[in-house]
């Protein structure tokens, strides 16, 4: 996985770079060849302008091109008089002897190009004399390869144009050894370009596979079980993201490990205690040490009760875990939930020296959209909660309200509270705050967290806080019904 990855995105940074690079060089090439043609150009144009300027005297003289046209003898001597010279002696040649007759006829300047490429090449055998009209009168045949167009001015009007032909690399011996040289520099620098790309692709390819393939490693780590791995995160792009969530799910997978082993642990002392008891009282009964009287009997059925009710909150736990809590919504009028709930429960907050109480504010909107059996039982283990942990001599206050698209319940005890740092941890399966909240007072610590799943279940909200005065307060939102 780690090599194809790496190979994948070095083969991608190769190719775009290096296709960047051979764009670039490709472009440095052709620009510089059009700039040193322009250049050759642009140095001749003084000369050619001086010429035009000569042959637009001698059209002021003669009045037309009529003696030009087919006369190299004139068509020279106007442009060597701006001192051109037509052609270049390529090597020097002895003077004949005294009354010695040459093999040769002496050149003789025509109409047609000198063959030789030294000449060919010269500034005059690249001049085109045309009319007005750009018809030919003397020169360079080749007037589809002009560069520039100079016109012969006489008074004010245009006479003729001088064409000028640009010089070709190919032949200009000089010029094209230049142009070679810079071809080579070009070269020399695609290869060290390919070399840097080379490098820096498989150094860019090495670091943007270093943070997968940490991740790749955690992730095999964590599949065979080690759940303390985590992988560093630096910087904060996409990677960084990723190996951050990463770390987030291990340490949830981690976390949830141990609440599972605590769980477990819990779950087992909380069947062991009662079974211990029934076992061992059933153990008594048959050995003839107890007899098996009616108070006896309704004793063990307590236990019974007792290992049915954790059982029972097990099952509905396991169904919120599982989605599965099914509801039968109607709309349920919670102030007579409420009122019911408070006159069952008040008779026993009196025995237990509590005096509970129902507030709530008039006029309201306090219908919600809910199962009733379900937020019976909610109320029944708020309730259940406060009777179970609030000093004697205390009270219980059950509070209603309305708010924007919301109903607000809220059931308040007096003292003891709950530590500040426990407050979020109540709501846990199996919970209980040490001291004043513990196992010596009952309960399986299930019941809060049964009030959170059935709350959530209705697409409310609960949380816990402690009072000023003492005591504490669960408040529950839960939304109000559209009807």
């Amino acid at each position: 996985m780690r090599s194809r990855i790496f190979f994948k995105l070095f083969m991608v940074l190769l190719a775009v770079i290096g296709t960047l690079m051979v764009l670039m060089l490709w472009v440095i090439n052709s620009s510089f060849r059009t700039g040193f043609e322009a250049y050759l150009i642009e140095r001749e144009l003084p000369a050619v302008q001086q010429a035009a300027q000569r042959l637009g005297e001698y059209y002021q003289r003669q009045g037309s091109w009529r003696d030009v046209r087919g006369n190299p003898r004139i068509w020279r001597q106007l442009l060597e008089s701006e001192g051109m010279q037509f052609a270049t002696p390529a090597r020097p040649h002895r003077r004949p002897p005294p009354g010695s007759v040459p093999s040769r006829p002496a050149p003789r300047l025509s109409d047609r190009p000198d063959p030789s490429p030294l000449a060919a090449q010269s500034l005059p055998r690249r001049l085109t004399l045309t009319d007005v009209d750009r018809q030919r009168v003397f020169g360079n045949p080749d007037i589809a390869r002009t560069a520039r167009w100079l016109p012969i001015e006489v008074a004010g009007d245009t006479a003729g144009w001088l064409a000028l032909t640009p010089q070709s690399l190919a032949t200009d011996q000089l010029a094209q050894h230049f142009v070679e040289q810079q071809r080579q520099n070009v070269q020399w620098l695609a290869g060290m370009g390919l070399l840097l790309v080379l490098l820096l692709s498989a150094g860019l390819a090495r670091l943007f596979v270093r943070p997968v393939t940490r991740l790749t490693q955690a992730t095999d780590q964590l599949a065979r079980g080690d759940l303390e791995v985590r992988v560093p995160v630096a910087g904060r792009d996409e990677l960084a993201q990723l190996s951050d969530n990463f770390n987030q799910m291990a340490a949830r997978l981690q976390q949830a490990a141990q609440l599972r082993q605590q769980w477990i642990s819990d779950i087992s002392h909380e069947l062991r205690t009662p079974i211990a008891v029934l076992s061992a009282e059933i153990e008594a009964m048959v050995d003839g040490v107890r007899q098996p009287t009616p108070e006896r009997i309704s004793s063990l059925y307590s236990e019974v009760g007792g290992l049915t009710g954790l059982v029972a909150d097990l099952h509905q736990l396991a169904l919120s875990d599982q989605s599965a809590l099914e509801l039968e919504l109607t709309t349920v009028d919670l102030l007579e939930l409420c009122q019911g709930h408070v006159a069952l429960f008040q008779p026993r907050m009196a025995a237990s020296k509590l005096n509970l109480l129902l507030e709530v504010e008039p006029q309201q909107c306090l219908q919600v959209r809910g199962d009733s059996r379900r937020l019976s039982q909610l109320l029944t283990n708020l309730l259940e909660n406060s009777l179970r942990y609030t000093d004697a001599g205390g009270a219980v206050v059950v509070q209603l309200r309305s708010e924007p698209s919301w109903l607000v319940l809220e059931v308040k005890d007096s003292t003891p509270g709950v530590p500040d740092a426990a407050l979020e941890q109540i709501f846990e399966r199996l919970y209980r705050v040490d001291r004043s909240r513990s196992r010596a007072m009952g309960g399986s610590g299930l019941g809060l967290s049964i009030c959170r799943s059935l709350v959530e279940a209705h697409g409310g909200t609960i949380q816990a806080h402690n009072r000023r005065t003492g005591g504490l307060t669960i408040s529950i939102r839960l939304p109000l019904s559209d009807s």
